[in-house]
């Protein structure tokens, strides 16, 4: 008989822009379900100004946008871009910011860098950029370990099994 490693699986399922009312049995039977056998929040509040990277960096974080140093989507940082503000949630310029000018772009760990950091997997995924704030680290990167949005992945190869590899691509005219 085999014996299984049983391991603790954590999932944060965030949904930005649904309204509470709108999640029942009727108009969304899988999603009610699982609200009711894991935590839901009632009464939940966005911390100020309430726009998605600063949300999501704070949900990351658990800091607030004074302490995590997101304060908006699009931000002035001239240590990184002179001529004009930056998307928060653009790859490069965290890049850049975190191994270039040795100044982190988020000034707290999030949960996927703290589970790294106790040996643990992760796989991100969001349906827009901002998934990316979640996990920064090259390092942590792998086929099993991806940051995913978009219909895209970190590290692209990530999508190799769900993509056939041969898959005709071709447009007729």
């Amino acid at each position: 008989m085999q014996l299984l490693k049983l391991i603790p699986v954590f999932l944060f399922w965030i949904l930005t822009g649904l309204r509470r009312d709108s999640v029942t049995a009727e108009q969304m039977p899988t999603l009610y379900a699982l609200s009711q056998q894991g935590v839901f929040f009632n009464a939940h509040h966005p911390v100020y100004p309430s726009s998605t990277q600063v949300n999501a960096t704070a949900l990351a974080t658990g800091m607030k946008p004074a302490t995590s140093n997101v304060v908006a989507n699009r931000e002035y940082r001239p240590d990184l871009e002179m001529l004009r503000p930056i998307d928060m949630n653009d790859e490069y310029y965290a890049w850049v910011s975190d191994n270039e000018k040795n100044d982190p772009f988020i000034h707290a760990p999030t949960l996927p860098e703290l589970a790294h950091q106790n040996g643990m997997t992760t796989v991100v995924a969001g349906t827009k950029a901002v998934a990316m704030l979640w996990d920064r680290s090259y390092r942590n990167r792998s086929t099993s370990q991806p940051t995913l949005f978009e219909g895209m992945a970190i590290p692209a190869a990530a999508l190799d099994p769900i993509f056939p590899a041969q898959l005709d691509r071709t447009v007729a005219l």
